[in-house]
């Protein structure tokens, strides 16, 4: 068996040599690693560049595009391996995560598998509060990849081990329109070709969220725009949870409209208000355990905060169109090295 793993990268210079040499580690299976870069400014070309002159397993892929989706599809595209499997530079792989993903993936017959998204914090408060809203049910956590002891037949995971067969059955492609809901559509097709996901906590994968919460906000709202995109485009792989804080959004903007013809919309916006931020305490506390009352506390106005800017997206997605998909994309002849 051939393993294709795909890199997408743009100015990641810092990560790439260490994500490489785990990515050439393993000597079974024979493998290729696709480094698609987004035209980087600083040293991420040469790293790869003289990562592919001392291992020729390695190779350098353009994407002129610059942008993630245009990078896997073109790593696809050049792929020869039987299974694919997509790394992120920013992210962290336990030693056996390949060995696991291919176990995994053998032993459920699966289209593709993958393991939970598990956040880093880096010891600030800010940090422990942004990775308590990852993993919450009522902040990011409420996919089921997002839940470290979850495991079974899923509708997507994260960053993904596909069999070729599959990938191919489901049209292979990134939908390049939806630079934020991609894999969960890509996976829809999958599961809709007649395979299936599985998610195995075996499979250890970490990620660093955003910095700020600036950053957070500013992603969850780019997140909403994705989203309504993806519904309007009559795309799958949006349930229920990806439209509550558009309904959340839309009510707080009737209330308060309301409210300038009828008092007591206000008082209603209001109630409702409190009812989030009494179920945000609530999901805090379980989060967090009375161990960590300023975390508690800030938790609620955050979590208050985080929906929405994700309903403000989500109504701005309602309004605009995504931006066209480009042919050269679909091109697997990008330049490589």
């Amino acid at each position: 068996m051939r393993l294709s793993i795909i890199i997408p990268v743009r100015n990641e210079a810092a990560h790439l040599d260490s994500l490489l040499q785990f990515a050439t580690s393993g000597q079974e299976p024979e493998r290729e690693i696709l480094v698609v870069d987004g035209m980087s400014e600083d040293d991420t070309r040469e790293v790869a560049a003289e990562w592919a002159v001392r291992d020729p397993r390695v190779r350098l892929i353009d994407n002129p595009q610059r942008v993630v989706t245009a990078a896997v599809n073109r790593g696809f595209a050049a792929a020869t391996g039987e299974v694919l499997m997509r790394l992120d530079a920013h992210a962290r792989y336990n030693e056996d995560y390949v060995a696991e993903c291919l176990a995994v993936l053998e032993e459920t017959g699966a289209g593709n598998v993958g393991g939970a998204a598990r956040p880093l914090s880096d010891g600030s408060f800010l940090g422990d509060l942004i990775r308590a809203i990852h993993i919450s049910p009522f902040g990011i956590g409420a996919a089921q990849f997002r839940r470290e002891d979850a495991e079974g037949w899923v509708d997507t995971v994260w960053p993904g081990c596909w069999r070729r067969e599959a990938l191919e059955a489901a049209g292979r492609y990134l939908c390049e329109e939806l630079p934020r809901s991609e894999d969960i559509e890509l996976n829809s097709r999958l599961l809709a070709a007649g395979w299936r996901v599985y998610l195995s906590p075996r499979i250890k994968a970490y990620y660093q969220p955003r910095r700020s919460f600036s950053a957070l906000l500013g992603q969850n709202f780019n997140n909403g725009v994705g989203v309504m995109h993806t519904l309007k485009a009559g795309l799958g792989g949006i349930s229920g949870r990806h439209l509550f804080p558009l309904t959340c959004a839309l009510a707080a903007v009737l209330l308060g409209g309301g409210g300038l013809l009828w008092s007591l919309a206000w008082w209603i916006l209001l109630g409702l208000t409190a009812l989030h931020l009494l179920g945000g305490l609530a999901f805090a506390v379980k989060a967090c355990g009375a161990a960590r009352p300023g975390l508690i506390l800030a938790l609620p106005p955050a979590f208050l905060a985080l929906h929405v800017a994700y309903g403000a997206g989500s109504v701005l997605g309602l309004i605009t169109r995504p931006r066209p998909v480009s042919s050269e994309a679909r091109d697997p002849d990008g330049s490589s090295t």
